[in-house]
């Protein structure tokens, strides 16, 4: 009954399914990016949604995408060479080409903590598994990037979910190297024949 006073804006609810999923959504996207927080998710009387808070993001995405799933996944971590307030640090946990998903819905960004939308680092992404995965598949992925305040501007949307960033081809370099990094680790690198006569976990 939120919105019972607010007619305008009730009439803007979709089914309690729906909404329920946006509000799922929106804590386990605060679950991985404060994965030193505890955050519980209670609907009708049943927990949804309960991270440990032990400042384990890979304890989290196993709430979040399942044990095994969590498992699999491979950790970043890029750390500047120097002081240079345009690096950016790049860290999280991606998928190895054999999990994947048909949509891009497992794929979570945060800028300075802050859950963002942004094409240009989805493009990153993607581009660093380019020939690993088959067409029409994307990585699950929970990417972190830390960068000085002054090199974002969160005010592009009206509701922050997205940001620019000033010096974007720095941004992007870091993003797709500290992928292409991790996923370069795996011995041996699957190709595509690979994976296709695989039968490639999903979540």
């Amino acid at each position: 009954n939120l919105f019972r006073n607010f007619p305008a804006r009730l009439k803007f609810l979709k089914t309690t399914a729906t909404e329920n999923g946006h509000i799922s959504q929106l804590v386990s996207q605060y679950g991985i990016s404060f994965p030193g927080v505890s955050f519980t998710l209670i609907i009708d009387g049943r927990t949804v949604i309960r991270t440990p808070g032990r400042g384990s993001l890979r304890e989290v995405l196993a709430q979040v995408y399942g044990v095994e799933n969590a498992r699999l996944m491979l950790s970043i971590e890029q750390q500047a060479d120097n002081d240079d307030s345009q690096c950016p640090l790049v860290s999280g946990f991606i998928s190895p080409p054999s999990l994947s998903r048909a949509t891009r819905s497992y794929i979570s960004f945060f800028v300075n903590g802050r859950w963002v939308q942004n094409r240009m680092l989805m493009y990153a992404l993607e581009e660093a598994y380019r020939g690993l995965l088959i067409a029409g598949r994307h990585p699950v992925a929970a990417v972190n990037i830390r960068i000085h305040p002054q090199e974002v501007d969160v005010n592009v949307h009206p509701a922050k979910s997205e940001v620019r960033f000033r010096h974007e081809r720095e941004v992007f370099s870091a993003v797709q190297k500290t992928v292409q990094a991790a996923l370069l680790a795996l011995a041996p690198m699957p190709s595509l024949d690979t994976l296709a006569g695989q039968r490639a976990v999903t979540v």
